[in-house]
């Protein structure tokens, strides 16, 4: 046999064998995969809360007088949030001074705005079975307060210890006052200091 006789066959076997080894490579198709990010929209998200609270004021000359609040806050960033407040008390005993009164059931009604700031946040757990995240803020507030016929501007700076869990959120806090009302502070009763209890829900 030629050698180019030879060298024609082996040429055809090769050519053969790589056209049998292409027809039977699987191809490499991938396919596209969807994270699921587009239905973030449809997830339930939490913007704030609502909750109402039982309180305790005590002034400088004035006994302990118990309240009624109804809260609202707003979720305005990881650790920001701003907070709305209305609260009714009433004074329960009458109280004389240089010809001025506070009379008997006297009714007090509060309205504040203000923001609240997270310092520190955890996770408490009752005996290893339950978790529940918590944060420690605190809270400047402004608004107006109302005591019979006069009316004064309201600021308080405060804590609060928040405690969160799926449904519901609980918050104890508390905060130095000041009202600038002329027949209070003529009475000694415009400043002084408020703890709350509040219970609320998420919206």
């Amino acid at each position: 046999m030629k050698f180019s006789t030879a060298v024609a066959i082996c040429a055809f076997f090769f050519a053969s064998t790589a056209s049998a080894e292409r027809s039977s490579t699987d191809i490499y198709d991938p396919q596209v995969k969807y994270s699921g990010l587009e239905d973030l929209d449809s997830v339930e998200r939490q913007h704030g809360t609502i909750g109402i609270g039982f309180s305790n004021t005590v002034a400088e000359k004035d006994e302990l007088k118990p309240g009624l609040n109804l809260s609202a806050r707003y979720f305005a960033g990881e650790r920001w949030y701003v907070t709305g407040e209305l609260g009714f008390s009433s004074y329960f005993d009458f109280t004389l001074d240089k010809g001025l009164v506070l009379e008997e059931r006297e009714q007090v009604v509060l309205t504040t705005a203000g923001v609240g700031y997270a310092l520190l946040q955890g996770t408490a757990s009752t005996f290893g079975e339950f978790t529940f995240p918590w944060l420690m803020a605190v809270e400047v507030a402004m608004g107006s307060q109302q005591t019979g016929d006069t009316r004064g501007r309201y600021t308080a700076l405060g804590l609060s210890w928040q405690l969160n869990t799926t449904n519901y959120w609980y918050s104890f806090g508390t905060r130095q006052y000041r009202v600038d009302d002329q027949r209070l502070k003529a009475l000694g009763a415009n400043e002084g200091i408020q703890w709350n209890m509040s219970f609320g829900i998420y919206y």
